[in-house]
């Protein structure tokens, strides 16, 4: 956008898709906005307009732009938001953020999702929510089976495939007489090719390139604090099942507090604030779980002061106790192809067992258990950090 077309849209006045602001100041209630816009026709927020509708702009620092990011992080699924810096004067710049109608919906800002009445934003009704969510697919979705015709075996990690065989043999999990050799055949064995087409499940756990497939992304980050308001550290990456989870680990390997109990006078035993085993299986249940149908979520692991929150995009299946989720035997899992290939080599070391094996590792080591909520379309596990 040039400075003549923002003063023309600044002219023509605040509508349906258009919301001024004076600074950011109004962050918040932009950010409410932006969550419509990307829920309904799309829009844009300027900031640096007046009351009066009059152009004046604002001072902007990097304090300026850091504190618009930390905004946008809050955003689920995740966005990547145009900011456009215009300038009004020598000092003065205006603030143009643009977004079309959400390929995602329903988005939420904070944890809460928005819509757009005309000129005004408003909090969306849990039926309005519901709605958005059907349209989008319900708990099951046939994606991890559709066939795209650009993936080939130069797309995968073809020793993944064979190793996976390899173990899931070794673990008398798949036949024995099953050629480990013959990545393409696997495929088929693992129900991930169709008529020689590969399926998109198979991007998922094996991929090498991922231009087509942005949902194989995880968003880490460290707050400062118990909020978002700051953060010390993230980390965003792409990659297959394997290394989002790899990498995953590691993140709170490197944020999170080893504690120490001796045994006898020399062995000392180190264990992670939140028991490894639980987190592990957190952390894979969310890839592995995750409504891969929707193209601009992400799973992510953040950690807090307090806390440690991994979540999906995603819902319960039916009837599912999140009253008392350790009763459940998860036996209904989203992406059941994917599941059964995860099973093989033990990702999912008890196929149906994943939350309970969460509480029980919490049980063992003597650590409270996590929360299990689902939420306006996500899923999250929550570890206290006690």
């Amino acid at each position: 956008m040039t400075i003549k077309e923002l003063e023309e849209v600044v002219s023509a006045g605040e509508g349906g898709t258009i919301e001024f602001k004076e600074t950011t100041g109004q962050k918040i209630p932009a950010m409410k906005t932006l969550c419509a816009f990307l829920n309904g026709n799309g829009g844009t927020v300027i900031f640096g307009v007046s009351r009066k509708g009059v152009l004046t702009g604002q001072l902007i620092s990097d304090s300026t732009k850091k504190d618009l990011a930390a905004e946008f992080v809050k955003f689920e699924p995740g966005f990547e938001f145009p900011v456009e810096y215009l300038p009004v004067d020598d000092e003065h710049q205006a603030i143009v953020v643009h977004v079309p109608s959400g390929k995602a919906k329903p988005y939420q800002y904070d944890g809460r999702a928005y819509r757009r009445v005309q000129s005004t934003t408003s909090a969306m009704s849990q039926a309005q929510y519901e709605a958005l969510l059907g349209e989008r697919g319900g708990f099951r979705s046939p994606w991890e089976t559709e066939t795209n015709d650009e993936l080939n075996l130069e797309s995968l990690d073809t020793e993944l495939i064979c190793e996976t065989a390899r173990m899931g043999v070794a673990y008398g999990r798949l036949d024995a007489m099953a050629d480990v050799t013959n990545p393409r055949l696997l495929l088929r064995k693992f129900g991930l090719m169709k008529n020689g087409r590969i399926c998109n499940g198979a991007a998922v756990l094996f991929g090498n390139d991922f231009a087509d497939y942005p949902q194989c992304y995880l968003r880490m980050a460290r707050f400062a604090g118990i909020d978002k308001t700051e953060f010390v550290d993230s980390r965003n990456v792409q990659g297959n099942l394997f290394d989002l989870a790899n990498e995953a680990v590691a993140f709170c390997f490197k944020h999170l507090n080893l504690s120490g109990k001796t045994r006898g006078r020399i062995t000392r035993d180190e264990a992670l604030e939140v028991p490894v085993d639980a987190l592990r299986e957190a952390i894979v249940n969310a890839l592995a779980h995750r409504d891969y149908s929707n193209p601009g979520g992400s799973a992510a692991v953040a950690i807090f002061d307090d806390r440690v929150e991994i979540s999906n995009p995603g819902v319960f299946p039916p009837d599912f106790p999140l009253e008392m989720p350790e009763t459940s035997d998860d036996s209904f899992p989203h992406n059941p192809v994917m599941a059964r290939v995860l099973y093989l080599r033990k990702t999912i070391e008890t196929w149906g067992r994943g939350i309970n094996l969460i509480f029980s590792s919490c049980r063992d080591e003597g650590r409270l258990p996590p929360s299990v909520t689902e939420r306006n379309g996500f899923v999250r596990v929550v570890f206290p950090r006690v």
